[in-house]
């Protein structure tokens, strides 16, 4: 019986590789990404069955590479193994595309289990937040919902906006926008402020859903 094939997003190589190591006792492990865009062409090279992916990469990071990959190679599931547990990144990462969201803190048999569910076409959200995640996903959309259209913006914080969502530090748009930190952090203060988001994850799913950053 032909194993199924894991792909590994995750930019830390002792982590990627204590991965690499629990999986392939029952899967196959086609190859590690350590980044976003890496994560993409590797996808796109080696068509894996599941895509392990982490939050918080370079380059892109891991909600809009999820979003991308879902695009160019459908047939591959992604479950997120992540640090962070706040439900509305959680949620996040579930529109954008994710089967999956497991946190690293789980147990490692869990890590089997979460692949194997989605494999078998289901979705698995780790036992530790599934009630706070589950109780969210029945909540309106009010930031979607409510007129918030990026004409409300400005065309730099559009820019910034869009830069945000791909997963740039503000460093990083500082310096490809020839802006200041302070400057980016300050324009991304006032997008958060007029367009009443609460988180980064909340500002993704709002660049995703109106078509700022590209497939």
């Amino acid at each position: 019986m032909r194993k199924a094939r894991i792909l590994i997003a995750e930019d830390h190589r002792i982590v990627s590789e204590g991965l690499r190591n629990l999986l392939e006792r029952d899967f196959c492990v086609v190859g590690i990404a350590e980044n976003g865009e890496e994560l993409l062409a590797r996808a796109e090279e080696f068509r894996p069955d599941v895509a392990l992916v982490d939050i918080s990469m370079p380059k892109l990071n891991g909600l809009e590479a999820t979003r991308r990959l879902r695009v160019k190679v459908p047939e591959t599931k992604v479950v997120i193994l992540s640090m962070h547990s706040d439900p509305k990144l959680v949620i996040a990462a579930l529109r954008t595309g994710a089967q999956g969201y497991l946190l690293k803190r789980s147990a490692p048999d869990e890590l089997t289990i979460a692949i194997e569910r989605v494999l078998a076409g289901e979705r698995y959200i780790s036992p530790l937040i599934a009630q706070d995640v589950l109780e969210g996903l029945d909540e309106p959309q009010e930031l979607m919902e409510r007129g918030n259209s990026p004409a409300r913006l400005t065309p730099r914080q559009r820019e910034v906006l869009r830069l945000i969502a791909e997963g740039r530090t503000a460093r990083e748009i500082a310096e490809q926008l020839n802006l200041s930190v302070k400057t980016v952090e300050f324009h991304k203060r006032c997008i958060m402020s007029q367009l009443g988001a609460r988180s980064i994850a909340t500002l993704v799913r709002y660049a995703i859903r109106y078509g700022l950053v590209n497939p």
